[in-house]
């Protein structure tokens, strides 16, 4: 099987399973990439999510950046389309059918079902990459910082980014990192 195929399967597979977004089908990325099919090792993958996270745009060029670091701009490409094109066509046809019922009491019980599902699927995708990532205090400082940052102020979350991005490197040049 080629690569370029490989890609595609493993990305529209996932694709179908990632309710919440991307982030929340991270454990199955990861496994898929670094443990099935080796494409990269755990530290890489967390660096190229690392990337795809401060990149402005969708969650979904985490696939993309996968699929380039494996093929090249035909891997980018069949990635990021293998990521939306399945979810998409099947939530498309999903909405069709449940339009009829979106009166009915179930619908609502259905709906409020998968939003901790989401939650806990995301969650689990961020304990995944603590997981496989050189954390040490400074960074468990950034990770926490960051959180209080996020939920208790109204501000622009890249400046967290910034923030955590500019410690880094002062801490890199410090030797601390």
């Amino acid at each position: 099987m080629t690569v370029l195929l490989e890609l595609f399967l493993t990305f529209s597979r996932i694709s179908l399973i990632a309710i919440g977004g991307a982030n929340a089908a991270i454990p199955e990325i990861r496994h898929a990439v670094v443990d099935i099919h080796q494409w990269m090792n755990s530290d890489t993958f967390t660096h190229l999510f690392a990337v795809a996270q401060s990149a402005p745009g969708p969650n979904v060029l985490i696939a993309s950046i996968i699929g380039w670091h494996v093929a090249g701009i035909a891997g980018l490409l069949v990635a990021t389309i293998a990521m939306v094109l399945p979810a998409s066509v099947l939530a498309f046809a999903i909405g069709r059918v449940i339009s009829h019922f979106t009166h009915r009491r179930e619908y609502k019980l259905v709906q409020d079902a998968v939003v901790p599902v989401a939650i806990g699927l995301i969650i689990a995708s961020g304990i995944e990459l603590s997981l496989y990532s050189a954390f040490d205090v400074l960074t468990w400082g950034m990770v926490l910082g960051t959180l209080v940052f996020v939920y208790f102020t109204e501000a622009n979350p890249m400046w967290a980014l910034l923030v955590c991005a500019i410690g880094g490197v002062v801490a890199y040049q410090a030797g601390v990192l």
